[in-house]
């Protein structure tokens, strides 16, 4: 192969018509050029970049229709699963929830902890330290003998 044969065949290669021979011909002569053959077909590439475009539309009707029914057999055989939007939306539904658990789980943790921090700690008379509890009845607390009636 040589330059205007290459040149040829990536106009070629661009449109798609080309045959795995031509292919392994032009690599195989590409290993073999020079820097300047190699700007040369650099060039010529680039120059067909109006020509691209046409390879970035959609596949033809043909080629979509052969798509489905493949998707379609491999459905039936039990190889692909659809999801579902709903599944994706439950899921988000329970990442949520758990996450507003764990923060108000934390949240009141924390405000226990520093609730139990400020609370005063009772101090105990020194008459009940000395053993002589009778001398110390808390508000609210009844002893046997504040209260003759024993249920």
């Amino acid at each position: 192969m040589n330059l205007p044969e290459a040149k040829q065949f990536v106009a070629q290669f661009i449109k798609g018509d080309y045959t795995p021979g031509e292919y392994e011909a032009f690599l195989r002569w590409l290993k073999g050029a020079t820097m300047d053959e190699l700007n040369a077909i650099a060039d010529e590439h680039e120059s067909m970049d109006d020509q691209w475009a046409a390879l970035a539309s959609e596949p033809s009707a043909d080629w979509a229709s052969k798509l489905e029914r493949r998707i379609d057999v491999l459905e039936e055989r039990g190889l692909i699963r659809r999801l579902s939007p709903e599944r994706f939306i439950r899921r988000r539904t329970w990442v949520a929830a758990a996450s507003v658990i764990v923060i108000l789980s934390a949240g009141v943790y924390l405000f226990v902890k520093e609730e139990h921090k400020k609370a005063p700690v009772p101090e105990i008379p020194a008459a009940v330290e000395a053993g002589d509890e009778h001398l110390y009845e808390p508000e609210g607390w009844r002893s046997e003998r504040a209260h003759p009636c024993r249920w």
